[in-house]
C-alpha cells in the first residue's frame, strides 16, 4: 500500500514541476526574449525566426494548410 502512495505522490509531484517549468520558460520566453529579439534553440527557435520574417510564408490554425499540418 505504501508503494502505491509513493508512486502517486511521485506522478503529482512530475506533474506539479512539469507545470511550473512550462509556465516559467513561457514568461522568460515572452518577457525577455522576443521582445529583445534574442533567439532560442530548437523548435521556439524556429518559430520565433519564421514569425519575424518578413516572408509571406504564415502558418496559423485558421490557414488552408493547418488541416494538413493537423494530421501529419
Amino acid at each position: 500500500m505504501e508503494k502505491i502512495k509513493s508512486k502517486k505522490y511521485q506522478v503529482l509531484v512530475s506533474f506539479i514541476m512539469l507545470t511550473l517549468g512550462a509556465i516559467l520558460s513561457a514568461y522568460a520566453l515572452e518577457t525577455f526574449l522576443i521582445p529583445n529579439t534574442i533567439l532560442d534553440g530548437g523548435v521556439t527557435g524556429i518559430s520565433i525566426i519564421i514569425s519575424n520574417s518578413n516572408s509571406s510564408f504564415s502558418i496559423s490554425l485558421t490557414s488552408k494548410y493547418s488541416f494538413y499540418l493537423y494530421w501529419i
